[in-house]
């Protein structure tokens, strides 16, 4: 009954201003409507409006506006579209049309628009809110440029180098790469410095630099091998040039994803539960452990049914974040040093995963799916605050900090054919100068 007596009222409303030549009123009113939420009332008197004087540009901008905010996208598409037919030089209108443009999946038309309101007047919030629509509010640089995949790249300790593992043909290897500087200044060079420094006949991946830059800790498998001696992906140590590499302790179950305590004492990883203990052990079946650096004293620290993996120490060394997938899906969980404590700390229905903790031991990076496809994902370490921190059409993942805690590291196949190395300099946002310039290039590449 209230809602007729309401819309008996409007109707009652309309009669009245527009007997009174009050069609520029009922824009007016229609505004207010929208300012108070109340969007359906607010179509009914615009539409009203609009029907009055269908050359009123501003009843059409405002009537796009309730329906944007119903998510009625293409409707409100076309008023904008209307409103500019009438006075093409309004901004707003044309930031607007442009947000929904992108929304309904019309990205070519979304980007001229933006670039056409950055080419003018744009506001700083306009600005802020076209850099995070568009892709990140951060710089970002691509360090590599090969016709193979890249990932799982890491600082040394003091961020002159990077490590990373570079797939060829199902084989990896480790590489390192110069990194002082990168992302902070825009004169890098794409694949400088590269050196290889595992050899061939082995297949190494995921590096991790020791706390004194000396050592890399990696996993390993022999390329071939026999059925009577097969081979099984094992912990290994080498010298951050590559020499004097050796197997860190003898494991007949598969060794992954080793990370350095920041006393440089200990090494935690991930290894498949032992078949003696689970004879229905799938390859699900991972657990995590800690071994001292001699290869002596292995002790596991989780121990249930499903995957408990990549595991990264805190700067104090007294927490280790992890991934595990003992609540359904795969969330991102912590645990003291000694196994003790495991609380989860994301809690949705995607995938979460590859954690590690930020230099000052605040925050904790991640990967995500939760938004469409991987992108990386910053939060403090009681699980608050989870923020967006890349936003590409291709996936974003593997991030590690520098030491600085300015740059984050990370594998994406963004602007290319083949996942590559790229840095993100988190110390400021874009320039308007910047995203005009990947818009541009955004353009072109849609059309």
């Amino acid at each position: 009954m209230n809602r007729i007596v309401g819309i008996w009222l409007i109707n009652l409303f309309i009669i009245i201003y527009i007997g009174c030549g009050g069609q520029g009123k009922l824009t007016e009113r229609g505004k207010s409507l929208i300012e108070q939420g109340n969007y359906a009332e607010a179509i009914t008197v615009l539409s009203e409006a609009i029907q009055r004087n269908r050359a009123d540009a501003e009843a059409h901008y405002q009537l796009g506006i309730a329906y944007s905010r119903l998510r009625q996208y293409n409707e409100a598409a076309e008023e904008f579209q209307f409103s500019l037919s009438l006075e093409p030089n309004r901004g707003d209108v044309r930031y607007e049309f442009g947000k929904v443009a992108w929304l309904v999946g019309r990205r070519a038309i979304a980007l001229r628009e933006f670039l056409r309101v950055l080419e003018s007047s744009a506001s700083d919030e306009q600005v802020r809110e076209i850099m995070e629509i568009t892709g990140e509010i951060y710089p970002v640089v691509q360090l590599t440029k090969s016709s193979y995949d890249n990932g799982s790249p890491v600082f040394s300790p003091d961020g002159s180098k990077i490590a990373f593992r570079r797939t060829k043909k199902r084989i990896n290897r480790i590489l390192i790469i110069n990194a002082e500087q990168a992302g902070l200044s825009p004169q890098i060079t794409i694949g400088s410095d590269e050196v290889v420094l595992t050899p061939e006949g082995f297949s190494d991946s995921t590096p991790y630099f020791s706390p004194d830059g000396a050592k890399l800790i990696f996993s390993s498998y022999r390329e071939e091998s026999s059925r009577s001696e097969p081979s099984t992906p094992s912990i290994f140590v080498m010298d951050a040039d590559g020499s004097n590499r050796r197997r860190l302790f003898d494991n007949r179950d598969d060794a992954l994803n080793p990370t350095y305590s920041p006393d440089g004492k200990k090494i935690s990883f991930q290894m498949l539960k032992p078949i003696s203990a689970v004879d229905t052990r799938t390859e699900d079946d991972w657990e995590i452990y800690t071994i001292d650096v001699t290869g002596k004293n292995l002790k596991r620290l989780t121990e249930n049914q499903f995957t408990d993996a990549s595991p990264k120490f805190s700067p104090d060394g007294k927490k280790l974040v992890f991934i595990s997938n003992r609540d359904g899906n795969y969330e991102i969980y912590t645990m003291n040093a000694d196994g003790s404590e495991q609380t989860r700390l994301t809690d949705n229905s995607a995938t979460d995963f590859m954690p590690s903790f930020s230099p000052d031991g605040t925050k904790i990076i991640f990967v995500s799916d939760r938004d469409g496809n991987e992108e990386l994902y910053l939060m403090n370490i009681d699980g608050t605050q989870q923020q967006r921190l890349t936003n590409s059409d291709g996936k974003d993942v593997t991030p590690a900090f520098a030491p600085d805690g300015q740059r984050i590291v990370f594998a994406s196949i963004r602007d290319a054919s083949y996942m590559q190395i790229c840095i993100m300099d988190l110390s400021r946002t874009l320039t308007k100068a910047e995203l005009l310039a990947r818009i541009q290039k955004q353009i072109k590449r849609t059309w």
